[in-house]
């Protein structure tokens, strides 16, 4: 599926890794027989050499505690603002309740506060994404608390040679507004009066935006991916597509209704809101274009090749997994332990997302040489740089790290690689935007793909160590 926004922003993000290290080179005669020259061929293709573990009574959760905290008061946001949580893992503290509302409450966030769980993996950042941006642009919510993370290594034998060097623990905290344009819009949009035509205009335009976001051909016009610095404005009056829309934006809206002209009779706008309009529309400053593109699929007929048999309600069965490696077990690794198909997975990944990839650039009708990084999952270094060059993409913008010094951080690699590359320019605010894709795949089969801007303002720091 595919969709566009037009009224979310990303505010921050904090990414945090347990403080226990281990690196590869101690496990050489453990893990790797003493077979040195293994090892090292591991390490330069793979790009494998420190991963972060927690220890057992260090949870997904308790990351994710101290990721929100240091986020929330490097945003100084208060607390009692948030509207939303969401905290996408597959490492939950308990079956049930939902991690997110243990969350909540450790955070003293406001009853009224929203909170769920979303199991997903490696593409779960883009997926908890795309529900935060969806509160936002409909209107639900005003800030999201977006928690993505997981303790995987607590599925995984520390001597199984495929995958304990590999499987690194670590969770974020991002935090997304519902843009200021927006509750401009809402302020327009709203008549203290109460009266019905109000009402019927404000389902009218939450109709077209409902279509507008599930429909990408809906609009006859789209905005070309752009810096900033050089973007126009085009104002489509029937989706009020414009980033910094105005009153005056909204009164041109309100004019194609008939009987609601914001100069005539019946108008929804009063005095103050048309003189605001006015001042508005002397300014010359250029909008920034911050809308945002996803794009999410899945194939659950794969669903056996990234998994965990045993530990939750269904009784595994051969019926069902029909793959005879998953049954493979030995004494590093039992059916409650994880098991990847590396094999399929790199081929899923080299083969089929360079596809995914020119549907997003497609659908955003943006200029890969427009954007300024590409942040992919980092499911190894060997993974990063094939489709890094099957895409033809410049080593520069594409960070290819995060592996190296946390391991496979799963659905946290993605904010992880964001805070480590992004941190010197953003540990005190963007001073100019930046437009980023995001790419994530993993279990499932699920994969995601997304075109966004960190707005001006958007702050991050090197990825933190828990204490």
């Amino acid at each position: 599926m595919k969709a566009t926004f037009h009224n979310t922003s990303i505010k921050g993000i904090y990414t945090i890794v347990p403080p226990k290290v281990i690196d590869i080179d101690s496990e050489l005669d453990t893990i790797y027989k003493g077979d040195k020259k293994g090892l090292e061929r591991i390490k330069k293709v793979i790009g494998l050499q420190t991963r972060h573990i927690a220890e057992k009574h260090i949870t997904a959760s308790d990351l994710g505690l101290q990721a929100a905290t240091r986020l929330l008061e490097s945003l100084e946001v208060e607390r009692d603002s948030i509207d939303a949580l969401i905290f996408v893992t597959q490492s939950p503290d308990y079956f049930c309740p939902a991690s997110a509302c243990y969350l909540q409450g450790k955070l003293g966030l406001s009853q009224s506060c929203l909170s769920f769980d979303i199991n997903q993996a490696c593409a779960g950042y883009l997926y908890g994404l795309y529900v935060a941006h969806s509160l936002c642009d409909s209107g639900s919510a005003n800030r999201v608390l977006l928690i993505v993370g997981d303790t995987l290594s607590k599925f995984v034998n520390p001597l199984d040679s495929n995958l304990a060097p590999m499987m690194g623990d670590g969770v974020s905290a991002t935090l997304l507004e519902r843009s200021s344009n927006s509750s401009l819009r809402h302020s327009v949009l709203s008549d203290k009066s109460g009266s019905a035509s109000s009402f019927s205009l404000r389902r009218t335009l939450s109709a077209s935006h409902s279509q507008d976001l599930h429909n990408p051909d809906f609009s006859s016009q789209s905005l070309e991916c752009r810096d900033s610095s050089d973007t126009e404005s085009q104002a489509d009056s029937t989706k009020l597509e414009s980033s910094n829309t105005t009153n005056a934006a909204a009164e041109g809206f309100l004019s194609d209704f008939s009987g609601f002209g914001a100069k005539g009779e019946g108008s929804l706008l009063n005095a103050n809101d048309r003189a605001l309009s006015e001042q508005s529309a002397k300014s010359t400053k250029k909008p920034t274009q911050n809308k945002h593109y996803f794009e999410l699929g899945s194939d659950g007929s794969k669903f056996h090749q990234l998994i965990i048999p045993e530990g939750a309600c269904r009784i595994p069965t051969k019926e069902i997994i029909t793959d005879s490696k998953v049954w493979q077990t030995s004494e590093t690794r039992s059916l409650k332990d994880l098991y990847m198909d590396g094999a399929e997975i790199f081929s899923f990944a080299v083969s089929t997302y360079p596809k995914t990839f020119q549907g997003i650039i497609d659908y955003a009708q943006c200029d890969k040489d427009r954007i300024d990084y590409f942040f992919f999952h980092q499911a190894n270094k060997y993974i990063v740089d094939n489709i890094t060059r099957s895409l033809g993409l410049p080593k520069e913008k594409v960070p290819n790290t995060t592996t190296n010094k946390y391991g496979n951080l799963s659905g946290c690699s993605i904010p992880a690689t964001i805070c480590d590359t992004l941190a010197e320019l953003a540990s005190n605010g963007l001073e100019t935007p930046l437009r980023v894709h995001l790419a994530g795949f993993g279990a499932g089969l699920a994969w995601g793909n997304a075109v966004v801007t960190l707005d001006k303002g958007f702050k991050c720091q090197k990825v933190g160590v828990y204490e």
